[in-house]
Parts: C-alpha cells; structure tokens; sequence
C-alpha cells in the first residue's frame, strides 16, 4: 500500500472540517428518516422508506456539492505535492462514510434493512457522480446542483418507477461509479482548473 493511501486519524479530521456540515446533515437525516420509519403504522413503512431512501440520495449529491464549493485556491492545492484528485476525493470519503451510516440508519427502521440502504445508496452514487462530473467540466456548484437535481428527478419520477429494482439501482450504482472515476482521474479536474486560470 502506497503512502498516499495512507491517510492518518489528524488528517481525517482535518479533511471532515473542510467538508462543513455536509456529513453530519446527511446522518441526521438518515436517523431521523429512520426514527418516522419506525414509528409509522407498518402499512405504511414501505411507501415512507421508499421516500426516505430517495431524499437522503438527493441530499448526498447535495453534500457533495457543498463540498465542492468550500473547495477553494485551488491554484493552491495543485501545487501542493499530493494530487489535486486525491485531496479531492479523501474529503469525499468523508461525505460517503456519513452516507452509508445514514443509510443504514435509515434501513435500522425498516422491514428490508438491506433493501431500503440500498434504495439510498445506489442513487446517490448516480447523483454524486453526475454532480462531481459537471463540477470537473464546469467548475460550477451551480451547474452541479442542476444536473444533479435534474438526474434526481428523472430518477425518482421515471427510472425507479418503470424499470425494476434489481436493474435499475445496480445500473445507477454502476453509472455512478463510472462518473466518479473518470472525474477523480489523475488529469481530469486539474485540467479543468488550468484551462480556466488560462
């Protein structure tokens, strides 16, 4: 294991202050999406955690964002010896460490715990990545938020009601995953960034 992958319990903490309220906002809302959950009637359980799990997804692209805007300096950060990616991607580590622990908070409220956790989990990977991919190409919040909005509402409305959950959550994972690679590629956000300071 590299020394870049190493990353010490001081510059953790230093990284989850960089990324403000995102990840505690998001488990937050995943206990208390859980503790309605719990507390309603169970016929009503399922419909409630449906929703549940697709708000905490659009709230996860939201805290990415968040953090993608307090990412400021980043001429700084380019010239700093640890890649621009990488310092990019431990404060997102952040983020998903707080969502997976919202998400199966979520999950504790419900019959299928494994099932509603991943009703949360798959789509916010879409969305963090559609967010993350137009903040590298565009370096706007504003742009990010839009198309993660977008993304969230083609999801919930058509998406996840017309195609089946065992196809339509692993494809958004897959998606998802896809977008965060190539835009936590060793180039692909600090190209970005040079091409504006240009």
């Amino acid at each position: 294991m590299s020394a870049r992958t190493l990353v010490p319990p001081a510059l953790l903490r230093y990284e989850a202050r960089h990324c403000g309220m995102a990840a505690p906002a998001l488990l937050a809302a995943g206990l208390a999406g859980g503790a309605v959950t719990a507390g309603s009637p169970p016929a009503a359980q399922p419909a409630l955690a449906a929703a549940a799990a697709t708000g905490l997804a659009g709230l996860a692209s939201l805290a990415v964002i968040a953090v993608l805007a307090r990412t400021r300096a980043l001429e700084l950060h380019l010239s700093l010896p640890v890649p621009f990616p990488v310092l990019l991607a431990r404060r997102l580590a952040v983020v998903a460490a707080a969502l997976v622990g919202a998400a199966l908070a979520l999950g504790a409220g419900s019959p299928e715990a494994a099932a509603s956790a991943a009703a949360a989990l798959c789509p916010a990977a879409l969305l963090s990545g559609v967010a993350l991919r137009v903040w590298a190409r565009r370096h706007s919040p504003a742009a990010a938020s839009g198309a993660a909005v977008a993304v969230w509402l083609g999801y919930a409305l058509f998406w996840a009601v017309h195609v089946p959950p065992a196809v339509a959550r692993p494809a958004a994972a897959a998606l998802g995953v896809v977008l965060i690679a190539t835009a936590l590629g060793p180039r692909a956000v600090p190209e970005r960034v040079v091409e504006e300071g240009r």
